[in-house]
């Protein structure tokens, strides 16, 4: 569940830097993280750090 929680918190991060301004997708690499929610992502890894140290996926 912690898994889940992760993937959404990080996908929530990044609403800014997903879309250009004709609504065009930004692929991941070529987004600027300026951009990206500080807290969504440290919340994210936090939690995906937790989920995959509790053992088995």
């Amino acid at each position: 569940m912690a898994g889940l929680l992760a993937l959404l918190l990080l996908i929530d991060a990044r609403p800014a830097a997903r879309t250009g301004p004709m609504g065009e997708l930004i692929p991941l690499d070529e987004q600027d993280r300026a951009l990206w929610g500080r807290e969504e992502v440290a919340e994210g890894v936090a939690l995906v750090s937790q989920a995959l140290a509790s053992g088995a996926v």
